[in-house]
């Protein structure tokens, strides 16, 4: 199936999967690996509610959910209360956020230009003692830069380099200067 979704037969990749939940007794039963990759393949072709469909039917199955589970879906959604409302499903289902999890939260409130909701999930973040990626510093600094929020995108550098991310930081540099100078 990853061999298929790799190449981007989606719909023969979908008539596997169909064909080994409808078996009684399937030489290989769905697990929660083949559940992710469906949900990525929906993702990937634009089929949003079948990948939801999909998540629903994992819980009907017994195929344990996970955070990677809910970091797939908060990956497709645009709408940032839709992300938000997935990421408090995944704590109230007794999962921890991973740094992932925070990434794309932050990422929901700064496209909405939702800033301090988007600096408080990072501080969350890290008194949750997740320790945030080069990656996760540029969303957050994206957020500040798109609204013009020159103080706050300086904290987050200097941040950057106490973390030892310096070379984010000097390729940072450039976009910040790009931003606000």
């Amino acid at each position: 199936m990853k061999g298929l979704i790799q190449g981007d037969k989606f719909n023969e990749a979908q008539e596997v999967f169909e064909a080994l939940m409808d078996m009684d007794a399937p030489p290989l039963k769905p697990d929660q690996k083949m559940f992710h990759m469906m949900i990525y393949m929906y993702k990937k072709s634009g089929k949003y509610e079948k990948a939801r469909q999909l998540f629903s039917l994992m819980t009907e199955r017994g195929i344990p959910q996970n955070t990677v589970t809910y970091n797939s879906l908060m990956s497709f959604e645009t709408n940032y209360k839709e992300v938000a409302n997935i990421y408090d499903q995944m704590q109230r289902a007794g999962l921890r956020p991973d740094v992932v999890s925070y990434a794309l939260l932050i990422s929901a409130y700064g496209k909405a230009r939702r800033e301090e909701e988007a600096l408080a999930v990072f501080e969350e973040m890290l008194d949750a003692g997740v320790r945030p990626t080069q990656k996760s510093y540029n969303i957050l600094l994206d957020a500040f830069a798109i609204s013009g929020m020159v103080e706050q995108a300086r904290t987050v550098f200097k941040s950057m380099r106490r973390d030892r991310w310096d070379f984010a930081y000097i390729s940072m540099k450039t976009s910040f200067n790009y931003y606000f100078y």
